[in-house]
């Protein structure tokens, strides 16, 4: 009896250990995986940008002490710039940002510090299109687009950009910039392949 009652105690835990093991291994297989994530984050942000006519270009975070070491807003704002009107993305002047639908401003935030001896950049870029939108729950049922219904929100971003190098080597940081300005390039031709197709730049 001691030994039947033992065996169908083994059994039953051997039934829970399989089921355990069952869900264990279905909450695994329901977890995304970092590449279906990342594929995932792709089509949100080139979904936010489908039909977008054009962006500006705002560019910030460099300090006193940055500039005097040769790294200037100027030159990232004019590398930004460039870059989209090569590609045929049109750069909106402010007027047209503010007049337009959602204000499209393409951000660009550069934090540079000098450190060590010798001296050496430390870095961290970020890149991020800044849109008025509305939010679903707070969206009035006859929506309107006044301004007391306007969110400003980063409707597409590019992972954050980190780095640092000798103090003499100012390209490093632009060029950082530029990889991920062609990240938002390439998202952007991809939302708007048709358009891009068939519609010349109307940039000079």
């Amino acid at each position: 009896m001691e030994k039947t009652a033992m065996a169908v105690a083994a059994m039953a835990f051997v039934c829970l250990l399989a089921v355990a093991v069952s869900w264990t291994g279905r909450a695994t297989a329901d977890e995304p995986t970092k590449q279906e994530l990342g594929e995932f984050q792709q089509q949100q942000n080139r979904l936010a940008l489908r039909g977008l006519k054009g962006v500006s270009v705002l560019v910030e975070g460099l300090g006193a002490e940055v500039e005097r070491a040769g790294l200037t807003q100027r030159q990232i704002q004019t590398d930004v710039e460039l870059r989209l009107r090569l590609a045929g993305i049109r750069v909106l002047t402010r007027a047209e940002t503010i007049d337009g639908p959602g204000g499209p401003s393409l951000y660009v935030n550069v934090h540079a510090l000098i450190r060590g001896n010798p001296p050496s950049w430390v870095y961290a870029v970020a890149v991020e299109l800044l849109e008025l939108v509305v939010l679903e729950r707070t969206a009035p049922e006859n929506l309107s687009f006044a301004p007391e219904n306007l969110l400003l929100a980063a409707t597409w971003h590019a992972p954050r950009g980190l780095g640092f190098g000798p103090l003499a080597d100012t390209q490093m940081i632009r060029q950082s910039v530029t990889d991920m300005v062609d990240q938002f390039i390439n998202d952007y031709l991809a939302a708007n392949a048709d358009a891009t197709a068939t519609q010349p730049s109307t940039n000079p």
